[in-house]
C-alpha cells in the first residue's frame, strides 16, 4: 500500500529531473513540428486561438469548429505564440516541461513505495524511458497527461493523512479540472480519485474535489457541446463505433485489445526489451514468436503485482485502472496510449521481482533496462525520427510557390502542411488508390472543393520514403497535374477545373 511516510524528498528528484531535462531539450528537434499529425492539430487550433478565431483550426478557410480536441493544450500553445510573439517553435516547451516536471513527481510517488536505491533506479528508468523522451518534445496531450495523473497521486497518497486537508484537496482538485481539460481521460481519472477517497473514509474530501473539479470543467464541456452538438467531442463519438480491419473476425475487440497491449504494445511502453528491431532479430534467429511470449510474460508479471494485496489501497492502481480498461474499448491501438500507464507499471513489475529471493535477477533487470534505453536514446538523438517522415518544410514551401495566395487546398493530412504552408487547407476523404472517376470520394472531393476558386487536391505522405499512389481518376479533367515531386518530399499536387 501507499503508506509509507516518503524516505525521499522532492528535491532529490530535481538531480534527474536537470538531466532527463537536458536529455530531453537535446531531443526537441527530432520531429519537425507537425510531423505526428496529433500535434499538428494542437498547434493549428492554439494559432487560432491566439489568433482570435476561435477554436477552429488556423488552416481552415471556413474556421468550423474542432470536433475532436479539447482545449486545454490549445490554449497553453496560443499562450507560448503570445509570450513568444508569434515563433511557433516555442510550443515544444510545453511538453518538456510537462516532462521534467513528471520526473520529479514520478521520483516522488515511487520514494513513497520504495526505500533504498529503488527510488533512484525506477526514476531513472521512468526518466529515460525512450517514450518519454519522444513526447517531451512533442505538442501533444501524452506528456501533460502524465504529468498530472502523477500529480494526481501524490496529492492523493498524503491527503489521507492531513486533520485539515481543504488546501490538498483544492490542490487536487485543480489537479484534475486541469486534466479534464487536457483530455477527455481526465474524467476518468477524477472519478477514480474521487472513488479512492470515499473507499478511504475521506467522504467531504472527495466530494469537495470532485464537485470543485466538475465546476472547472463544465464550462469547457458547454462550449464544446455549443461548438459540436457532443459534450466529449463529436469525433469521439464517431470513432467509437469504428472496427480495426486487422481485428479478426469474430473477435470481440476488447479481447483483441486484450491480446495486442498484452502481448505487444505495453510490453514496447514499458522495457526496451521489445519493438521492431527485437522481432526483426529474432525472426532472423527462426525465433519470430520469441518477443510475443516475452511480452505476454512480462504483462502477465506486472498483472501480478497490481493485483497484490499489497496494492489493493494503492491510488495508483485506482487511478490506473479506468485507464487501462479505456484501451480496452477504444479501436485504435498505439504504444503511446499505455505511456500514462508507465509509472505503475514499473511499480507492479518491482513489487514480484522486489522479493528477498529475487534481488539479483531485480538488480540485473534495471540495470539492463536503464542501459537498454540509454542505447535507445542515444540512437534517437543520433538518427532523429524526422528522417523517416515527410520533410514538411520543404513541401510548404513548393505549394506556396505552385499555388497562387488565395488558394484553398483539399488533402487527407491540411494540418500537418498547414503549419508550414500560407496556403489555406479543407480535408479530404482518403482516396483508394484504384479510385475511378465515378468513386464515391471523387464526388465528395468535388462536391467539397467547387465552392471556392481555385481549388487543389493535394496527395502526400507523412511516411518520407512513400509517394502516394495516383489514382486513375485524377489523369483525367477536372483533375490536371501542377506538381510531383520525390521523396523526402513525395507528393501530387492538382488544380481543380469546373
Amino acid at each position: 500500500m501507499a503508506e509509507r511516510r516518503p524516505r525521499g524528498r522532492p528535491t532529490a528528484g530535481l538531480v534527474l529531473a536537470v538531466l532527463a531535462g537536458a536529455l530531453y531539450a537535446a531531443n526537441l528537434g527530432g520531429l519537425q513540428l507537425g510531423q505526428h499529425n496529433d500535434d499538428a492539430i494542437h498547434l493549428s487550433v492554439g494559432k487560432s486561438l491566439a489568433a482570435g478565431w476561435g477554436f477552429t483550426r488556423y488552416e481552415d478557410p471556413l474556421h468550423q469548429p474542432e470536433p475532436r480536441y479539447s482545449a486545454g493544450l490549445p490554449a497553453l500553445v496560443a499562450l507560448s505564440l503570445k509570450l513568444s510573439c508569434g515563433r511557433l517553435a516555442a510550443a515544444r516547451w510545453i511538453p518538456w516541461a510537462f516532462s521534467v516536471a513528471s520526473v520529479v513527481l514520478a521520483f516522488v510517488v515511487f520514494a513513497r513505495r520504495f526505500d533504498g536505491p529503488w527510488p533512484w533506479v525506477l526514476t531513472a528508468a521512468f526518466a529515460l524511458n525512450s517514450l518519454v523522451v519522444n513526447f517531451a518534445g512533442i505538442v501533444m496531450t501524452e506528456a501533460p497527461s502524465l504529468c498530472l495523473m502523477l500529480a494526481a497521486v501524490v496529492c492523493l497518497d498524503r491527503l489521507p493523512e492531513r486533520e485539515r486537508p481543504i488546501g490538498l484537496t483544492l490542490l487536487l482538485a485543480v489537479v484534475l479540472a486541469w486534466s479534464n481539460w487536457i483530455r477527455p481521460t481526465g474524467l476518468l481519472v477524477t472519478a477514480a480519485a474521487g472513488a479512492w477517497l470515499w473507499w478511504r473514509g475521506r467522504r467531504r474530501e472527495a466530494l469537495i474535489a470532485v464537485a470543485v473539479a466538475g465546476l472547472l470543467t463544465l464550462p469547457w464541456l458547454a462550449v464544446q457541446h455549443r461548438l459540436t452538438g457532443a459534450w466529449l467531442g463529436a469525433g469521439y463519438q464517431t470513432d467509437i463505433g469504428y472496427r480495426p480491419p486487422e481485428a479478426p473476425a469474430g473477435w470481440p475487440l476488447p479481447l483483441y485489445a486484450v491480446w495486442v497491449y498484452a502481448r505487444e504494445l505495453f510490453p514496447q511502453t514499458l522495457l526496451p526489451f521489445f519493438g521492431r528491431q527485437v522481432q526483426g532479430l529474432c525472426g532472423r534467429l527462426g525465433m519470430p514468436w520469441l518477443p510475443g511470449l516475452g511480452g505476454l510474460l512480462v504483462s502477465l508479471t506486472v498483472l501480478a503485482g497490481a493485483i497484490s494485496r499489497r496494492r489493493w489501497a494503492d491510488p495508483a492502481l485506482w487511478l490506473a485502472v479506468p485507464l487501462a480498461a479505456m484501451l480496452l474499448v477504444w479501436p485504435f491501438y498505439y504504444t503511446r496510449f499505455c505511456l500514462i500507464l508507465v509509472p505503475y507499471g514499473l511499480v507492479a513489475l518491482h513489487d514480484v521481482l522486489e522479493r528477498p529471493w529475487r534481488g539479483r535477477l531485480a538488480a540485473a533487470l534495471w540495470v539492463l533496462t536503464i542501459a537498454g534505453f540509454a542505447v535507445r536514446d542515444a540512437a534517437l538523438l543520433l538518427r532523429p525520427p524526422s528522417a523517416e517522415h515527410t520533410d514538411l518544410v520543404a513541401l510548404g514551401r513548393l505549394i506556396d510557390q505552385a499555388t497562387e495566395p488565395e488558394a484553398v487546398i483539399v488533402t487527407q493530412f491540411p494540418s500537418p502542411v498547414g503549419l508550414h504552408s500560407t496556403r489555406h487547407f479543407r480535408l479530404a476523404p482518403p482516396l483508394p488508390p484504384e479510385a475511378g472517376p465515378d468513386a464515391p470520394e471523387i464526388a465528395r472531393i468535388r462536391d467539397k472543393v467547387f465552392v471556392y476558386r481555385p481549388n487543389y487536391l493535394l496527395l502526400y505522405s507523412l511516411e518520407a520514403d512513400l509517394v502516394p499512389p495516383e489514382p486513375p481518376a485524377l489523369r483525367q479533367p477536372p483533375f490536371a497535374p501542377v506538381l510531383r515531386s520525390a521523396p523526402p518530399v513525395g507528393a501530387l499536387l492538382y488544380r481543380l477545373g469546373r
